[in-house]
């Protein structure tokens, strides 16, 4: 059987979390449209965090791209308080000014079960903008995509990873990998394809 060939959608920080071995990774910063993914066909398509929110709003809008399968990865699917959201993301935003910012973002809850992440603080800037452009409290309910696409949509989370493990647990196509939290699945998914799941 030849190989697949594997397209990652890195996170915020991009190249600071490692992608899947083997893959060729793509910026979601500057993402409008499906057509900017040179993909074929046959090749396997994973987007994490806020890489995948970013693929599944391109979806809403023009359907799902031609591709055999979508790995989705740790990405937050819907906001049930978009005002408490906002107010947390107002913090986060005023915490992207300070140096100590990467010390704040390795200690909040959601990461809580991973290892600390370095980036260049130089970035912030740029990071900051990224992250107010995409808010998760202006962002759609993901939900009905994921159920309009299901049997090309697999859900991936970590066992440890509490809050995305909530969201996802009332769709069918979920991988929990055991022992992750919010971004350890990105290193359990080669695994998990080649060992002959899609």
């Amino acid at each position: 059987m030849n190989k697949k060939n594997m397209i990652f959608l890195h996170g915020l920080f991009g190249e600071n979390i490692s992608s899947p071995k083997d893959s060729k990774t793509i910026s979601p910063y500057f993402l409008n449209t499906l057509s900017q993914i040179d993909i074929k066909s046959d090749d396997i398509l994973i987007a994490y965090s806020f890489g995948a929110r970013k693929l599944l709003s391109l979806i809403d809008t023009e359907g799902f791209p031609d591709i055999e399968h979508l790995h989705i990865v740790s990405a937050h699917l819907s906001c049930s308080d978009r005002n408490k959201r906002k107010e947390l993301e107002d913090h986060m935003l005023a915490q992207m000014t300070s140096t100590s910012f990467l010390s704040f973002w390795n200690k909040l809850p959601l990461f809580e079960k991973d290892e600390n992440i370095d980036i260049n603080l130089d970035l912030l800037p740029f990071y900051r903008e990224m992250f107010d452009q995409h808010r998760l409290s202006n962002s759609p309910d993901y939900r009905p995509i994921i159920n309009k696409y299901s049997d090309k949509i697999t859900l991936h989370c970590g066992e440890l990873d509490d809050k995305i493990k909530k969201q996802y647990l009332e769709f069918q196509n979920v991988v929990i990998h055991k022992g992750c939290g919010h971004r350890g699945p990105i290193y359990k998914i080669q695994e998990y394809i080649n060992g002959g799941q899609k």
